[in-house]
């Protein structure tokens, strides 16, 4: 999913350039309603809408077709269909929004004119709708790794992960990586950081956290309490605490939970 993620991406922006032309508001327009879906970790999202030949006045089904409906995104063209009594003059799709867009501005516009003998109406109707970026995260269970997977600075790349933030503070990758590295030497934080970064990162690429959220900000919280390399000791209190949090972890890290392993 996310190498064809990135070629949509990719083609959204190389058409940036592409300007929509000019519609003009008419009797004869299309409808459009758009709704936002969900983010991918890169910060790219999706949207849904669904297009239709207006309906206000007329039952003349005639009339309400049209052979070359465009659809844009703050004005980049990214979708075409036509109205006409096989799709119920109605059709629709999800499109991928760039990172960094707050908002989107959806349009439909008639490019030509309506009617079976293109008569009617005027070119260039259309409708527009305007949707917000979505803060929830698109969940395809792409497979959860273990710090094993993770302190490889070519998975990071592969998900374009630059950096996570643990208990409070942000690591880049390579610092992440250099922690996970290192050998416990009797300090438990050293043991909690690697399995609550893995859990963290394999949510971020759209792995299921109905199971372990709650078990994550738990996590948090103990390494603000026991910052990394406080030196907790493996019999005491605060690992007590920590111990139970880092076994769910680290089920969820082997797809033992909600969401399967990478295989």
């Amino acid at each position: 999913m996310r190498s064809t993620t990135k070629r949509l991406a990719t083609v959204v922006m190389a058409m940036a350039m592409v300007m929509a032309v000019p519609g003009v508001a008419s009797a004869h327009h299309p409808e459009i309603t758009a709704t936002p879906d969900c983010m991918l970790a890169d910060g790219s999202w999706y949207l849904s809408y669904t297009a239709s030949a207006w309906t206000t006045g007329t039952t003349d089904d005639a009339s309400r077709t049209n052979t070359d409906v465009r659809i844009y995104v703050n004005d980049v063209e990214m979708d075409s269909g036509e109205f006409n009594v096989a799709n119920g003059f109605t059709f629709g799709n999800t499109l991928l929004v760039p990172s960094g867009i707050a908002s989107a501005t959806v349009k439909a516009v008639a490019v030509v004119r309506w009617g079976a003998d293109q008569t009617l109406g005027a070119l260039n109707t259309y409708r527009e709708t305007t949707v917000g970026r979505p803060t929830t995260l698109c969940v395809s269970n792409p497979g959860t790794g273990t710090p094993g997977y993770w302190h490889k600075m070519g998975h990071w790349e592969d998900w374009d992960l630059t950096g996570v933030t643990v208990g409070g503070e942000y690591y880049s990758a390579q610092e992440a990586i250099d922690l996970i590295r290192m050998p416990v030497k009797g300090d438990k934080t050293l043991t909690m950081f690697p399995a609550l970064v893995a859990a963290v990162l394999n949510v971020q690429i759209g792995n299921e956290d109905e199971c372990i959220a709650g078990t994550i900000a738990a996590a948090h919280i103990w390494m603000v309490e026991n910052p990394l390399g406080s030196g907790v000791k493996a019999r005491s209190d605060a690992w007590d605490d920590g111990e139970p949090l880092y076994w769910m972890l680290d089920r969820y890290n082997n797809g033992l939970l909600c969401a399967p392993d990478r295989g």
